[in-house]
């Protein structure tokens, strides 16, 4: 593989395999004494090679983690990426990716011709003993947790929570592997022709990747999708002119922007990109970055605007449900209501319930394709909730009605029951029929 500007750039992989031994978590790393290496320690890894079964470097970090450790290749268990470093060997680049790793066989170590021993270490021991600098580096980096994973929930409550799985919950789990293969596509790639710019962006974009994981994991969806989002954002320095992904990127915000944004936000990526769908001729990483920042952002506040009605209209749907019963003891009670027409005041509740069940079937039916997912998580609660305020309302207009406030004429168990049904199928229009009686 050839790059104009950095000549023959050398791909290679390798794995942070990691121990639990009586409680203390320990690497693996590699001697080598021969084959021109000198004597030195370092981490497992090695060169992509597609004549032994590579079909992208996390294969060859398996691969050469399995060669030089003697674990057991299909026991190999691999998580997130870890990082990556870049050095020249000669005049050639050379960029390694690392996944962490464990194992759950054996690891029964022979030693070969190019490893000639394996140490389990305490991550402090192996920091000292690795001989190249930049692999002491990266075991000094946060790889594994951040401090959010630290978090402690009580085992009933969290595992309770976790078995119940909410759309958003559900669509954070897709979207993930989704967001991650494309990520892993643009390293590939960039490694090819711009391996300079992996290193750090790869880094980031696949750490916040594994920390959406964990979100997840602890049902923390919110934080999920803001640690997701991050990963996208990371992934615009991934792009590139030579394959038209920057400028497709681009393009694609824009027309977004123009469509769903006004005010300041929709002016500031029209600076940063063009105007009335048209690109401009020169516009930086930067330029692109800022204005996926800014579709974010405005699409976060949405999202919190969504939440707190959601939790709004659950907790009106509660109280309204607590109510209803406590208005039909109210009425009994007060002797405003007698017992011998209990049957009457059931049916005057499911009437209005009904009106209300074919009023939420209407709105589906007539619920545009288009919306999007959170909208239509908001609009079926809405949907759900209907039916009980549906009852609500028909409670509301029977007292209404036997206390003369409203006069349709002969006041019958028919005609009590039809507005009941109306007043809970639609509030406009039993506030329209109200008035013109009125009137």
């Amino acid at each position: 593989m050839v790059n104009e500007n950095n000549g023959q750039i050398i791909e290679a992989a390798g794995g942070l395999l990691w121990l639990e031994e009586n409680n203390v978590r320990k690497i693996a790393v590699v001697n080598r004494t021969s084959r021109g290496y000198g004597d030195e320690w370092t981490l497992p890894k090695g060169k992509f090679d597609s004549t032994k079964g590579d079909k992208n470097l996390k294969d060859t970090a398996i691969r050469e983690v399995h060669e030089e450790t003697g674990c057991e290749k299909e026991k190999i268990i691999v998580g997130n990426f870890a990082s990556s470093i870049s050095y020249k060997v000669g005049d050639r680049p050379k960029i390694v990716l690392f996944w962490n790793m464990n194992c759950k066989g054996k690891c029964n170590f022979k030693e070969s011709d190019e490893v000639q021993a394996v140490k389990w270490l305490p991550i402090n021991e192996a920091i000292n003993i690795l001989t190249y600098p930049k692999e002491r580096e990266l075991l000094k980096k946060p790889i594994v947790e951040d401090d959010f994973l630290k978090r402690t929930r009580p085992s009933f409550f969290w595992k309770l929570r976790s078995n119940i799985k909410s759309t958003s919950h559900k669509r954070l789990q897709e979207a993930i592997p989704t967001v991650e293969s494309e990520l892993n596509s643009l390293i590939e790639l960039r490694i090819k022709d711009k391996p300079e710019t992996v290193s750090p962006w790869a880094e980031k974009s696949l750490r916040m990747i594994e920390n959406a994981k964990y979100a997840l994991r602890l049902c923390e969806i919110d934080l999920g999708w803001a640690f997701l989002n991050q990963a996208m954002l990371f992934s615009t320095y991934l792009l590139s002119n030579k394959d038209g992904s920057l400028k497709a990127r681009a393009q694609a915000t824009l027309n977004e922007a123009e469509t769903k944004l006004s005010s300041w936000r929709k002016s500031t990526v029209q600076d940063l990109l063009g105007k009335n769908g048209v690109l401009k001729k020169h516009f930086s990483y930067n330029d692109l970055f800022m204005a996926r920042k800014i579709l974010t952002e405005r699409h976060d506040n949405m999202h919190r605007s969504r939440v707190i009605a959601l939790f709004q209209l659950k907790m009106l749907t509660i109280f309204a449900f607590v109510l209803l019963p406590c208005c039909v003891f109210a009425l009994v009670i007060t002797g405003l209501l007698e017992l011998s027409n209990l049957p009457l005041l059931g049916s005057i509740i499911l009437f209005g319930a009904l009106g209300g069940t074919i009023s939420s079937m209407t709105t589906v039916y007539k619920g545009s394709s288009e919306s999007t997912i959170p909208d239509k998580i908001l609009n079926s609660w809405t949907n759900i909730s209907r039916p009980i305020f549906g009852a609500m309302a028909a409670l509301a207009v029977s007292v209404f009605f036997y206390a003369g406030l409203i006069n349709l004429g002969e006041l019958t168990n028919y005609v009590v029951l039809a507005a009941s049904f109306l007043a809970g199928l639609s509030e406009r229009f039993f506030l329209s029929s109200v008035g013109k009686s009125m009137g």
